[in-house]
Parts: structure tokens; sequence; C-alpha cells
């Protein structure tokens, strides 16, 4: 009878060496993007053959948005892979956090979040 705690162990991502984990979560992302993509390209593919625009363009929001998390992935892989030292400047903490939540309020909208600022003055 094989032993089969080694296996067990390599199925559990805690049992992973980390970069093995740190690559499960990359594909398991990319995987996402691509499904995306797979299932706009259907709607258009659908579209075209029933001569619906509206199927059409249900479609490409769906691969556009798609396009843009495939780029802000690879952009992330591309800063945080260079070994570099941080530039500490003084920065206004609420600029800071009142741009990021501007940045981030059509993806909020999406998911159905509100997002609010309340800053100290």
């Amino acid at each position: 009878m094989e032993d089969t705690s080694y296996y067990s162990a390599m199925l559990r991502p805690s049992g992973w060496p980390r970069w093995a984990r740190r690559f499960a979560t990359l594909s398991h992302h990319i995987k996402n993007i691509l499904q995306g993509i797979r299932g706009g390209s259907y709607l258009i593919e659908e579209g075209l053959k029933e001569e619906d625009n509206d199927v059409v363009r249900r479609g490409w929001r769906i691969v556009d948005k798609n396009q843009e998390r495939i780029s802000n992935l690879v952009m992330d892989m591309l800063t945080f892979s260079k070994d570099r030292e941080p530039e500490l400047i003084a920065a206004n903490l609420n600029e800071t956090i009142s741009d990021v939540v501007e940045l981030m309020k059509d993806r909020a909208a999406e998911a159905q979040v509100t997002l609010f600022v309340a800053t100290a003055r």
C-alpha cells in the first residue's frame, strides 16, 4: 500500500512551497480572466450570428473588462518583480485616500459596493 500522506499534503495549499502557492494563485487569476474573455467572445459570436447588436455589445463589454484585468495583472507583475528601494516622500494621506477611492469608484459600483471617504481635517 502506497503512503499517501505526501500526496495529501501536496494537495493542500499549506503543504506547498511558497512559490507553488503563488503560482497556483496566479494561475487561478489568469484562468478566471480567460474564462471571462471566452464567455464574452461566445456572446459576440452569438450576437453576430443572430445579428443582435445588444448581445454583441454585452459580449464586448465582458471582453474589454477582462482585457483590462489581464493588462493590470501583467503591469502589477512587472512592477513587483523588480528589486528597488522604496522612495520615501512626504504626502498628504487624505489626498491619497481620496485618489484611491476615486480610482476604485467604478469597480466598486460594478461589485455593488459603496465607497466613501471620512478623512481627518
